[in-house]
């Protein structure tokens, strides 16, 4: 349990360099300009959001996030389906520094909890971009095909409707 404890600091240790750097929500629903500033609203109100830049034409939204302040992904959800949308697709970039990658590996950040699959091993170093892949952030279809890989079916994998707890948020991430 220890040994447990410690390696599980050593991970969370690694990524403090790291940070998140910006995104793309694709959200469902979306038709004109009016709908676009609803949900421009919702998200503004969020503190980690630095900017935001709507595109009508593919019913999405860039996201600059604020440097230094934790970026919570359900809290996206909460004010997307709270002005009457949903999520089809949410993709974030993040600045790893020296992180090493394994066929199913974690990365805590800020509270959360983010499982890889499907990546290949050796080391992520840079901005890289990856897609949430929980039932609340992706089509049903999305969901249903991934829900299918051995890995996600194993445990190896969490999705927070399955398994979430009171401390942490699970994710599950593909790049």
């Amino acid at each position: 349990m220890l040994r447990l404890l410690i390696l599980l600091l050593l991970i969370s240790c690694s990524t403090l360099k790291s940070q998140f750097v910006s995104g793309n929500v694709r959200v469902d629903g979306l038709t004109c300009s009016m709908c676009s500033k609803t949900v421009h609203k919702a998200l503004f109100e969020l503190a980690f959001i630095d900017s935001l830049t709507p595109d009508l034409q593919t019913a999405s939204f860039k996201i600059v996030f604020k440097k230094g302040v934790p970026v919570d992904p359900e809290a996206m959800l909460g004010k997307i389906t709270g002005a009457g949308f949903s999520i089809g697709e949410l993709k974030l970039d993040f600045k790893f520094s020296n992180f090493d990658a394994q066929s199913s590996v974690v990365l805590f950040k800020d509270n959360m909890q983010y499982h890889f699959f499907g990546i290949k091993e050796g080391t992520l170093d840079g901005e890289k971009s990856f897609k949430i892949m929980n039932k609340r952030f992706v089509s049903k279809k999305q969901y249903k095909a991934y829900s299918k890989d051995p890995k996600y079916k194993a445990g190896l994998v969490f999705d927070k409707d399955m398994c979430g707890t009171a401390n942490l948020n699970y994710f599950a991430v593909t790049f």
